[in-house]
């Protein structure tokens, strides 16, 4: 059996925690720390860009985007002067 890389681990790692976390609302944010070392923000960042290069089932990207959407504070951090308006709820694509 293929063992995979710390990097490819941490993806699948981070897909199956935000998956099994979706349907309640997303991970709690002591749960993100704990388990990845990442502040929420980072962790939502970090979902959408591996989401953004991995094939993806629209459903489940639909879901994930209940859960965890794309605002300002998950691609700045947490400026509390960055701008989130409903206009910043980007619908992100899968990769081809």
């Amino acid at each position: 059996m293929k063992q995979l890389s710390k990097q490819a681990r941490e993806v699948e790692d981070i897909l199956a925690f935000a998956r099994i976390w979706a349907p309640f609302g997303g991970v709690p944010e002591d749960e993100t720390f704990v388990k990845f070392g990442m502040r929420p923000w980072r962790f939502i960042e970090r979902l959408w860009h591996i989401l953004s290069e991995k094939p993806c089932d629209r459903a489940e990207v639909d879901q994930l985007l209940q859960a965890y959407p794309p605002t300002a504070m998950a691609v700045t951090g947490p400026d509390p002067d960055a701008p989130t308006t409903s206009d910043d709820h980007t619908r992100p694509g899968c990769a081809p």
